[in-house]
């Protein structure tokens, strides 16, 4: 019997230090860094469309000013703390006519020097909300985002009549009508697709 009691104190101590020394072994995997915004790792684009069949007119801006906390424990934290100024007159079509005639007429009509907002909001089910301002009026656009290791990356569908901009898009149309007409009809949509996507900095503590 004292035999069978010694074998299982034996047994139990050589399990329990197995467990305490598992447990010494084991490492934090959490990195000790911060996340920090990088313009040379960002990208902005929009879609607008024309004709009744809805062609794309795919464009950017040559200057994006981003502002954001200098870093952040994380890439949501960060990506919350987006505001941004763009001026207008940076547009980019890869056509200067186009490019010369949107400056003029479309955002000249509304006296708009700089499209400028932040991001109000990054839900935890991927959907997010944008304040943008344009034409003296502040309103949301409402879209999805995803993180996906350092990427950030943000998609819309804006609709830019709620900026009150009827009468610029029918400036627009009309200095442009031979470009903008297709089956005897005249018409750019109020609808402009959106994405920005960004690499963001990994910064070791």
């Amino acid at each position: 019997m004292k035999q069978f009691i010694k074998c299982i104190t034996l047994i139990a101590g050589i399990v329990v230090l197995a467990a305490c020394g598992g447990k010494g072994e084991q490492t934090d995997e959490k990195k000790d860094v911060t996340y920090s915004y990088s313009h040379e790792n960002s990208v902005m684009e929009w879609t607008a469309f024309k004709f009744e069949s809805k062609a794309p007119v795919k464009g950017t801006f040559n200057k994006i000013t981003i502002t954001s906390v200098s870093e952040a424990a994380d890439v949501k934290t960060l990506a919350e703390s987006f505001g941004f100024t763009i001026p207008v007159s940076s547009i980019e079509t890869q056509d200067e006519s186009r490019n010369a005639k949107i400056i003029e007429f479309f955002f000249g009509t509304m006296s708009t020097v700089d499209l400028t907002g932040h991001i109000v909001k990054l839900a935890d089910d991927g959907t997010a909300e944008l304040e943008v301002t344009m034409n003296g009026i502040t309103d949301l656009v409402k879209g999805k985002y995803e993180i996906a290791d350092k990427n950030f990356s943000f998609k819309a569908t804006m609709d830019i009549a709620k900026w009150n901009t009827s009468k610029a898009i029918d400036v627009l149309n009309a200095a442009c009508k031979e470009n903008h007409t297709e089956n005897g009809v005249t018409k750019v949509w109020s609808e402009v697709d959106l994405s920005f996507t960004t690499k963001v900095v990994e910064n070791a503590k």
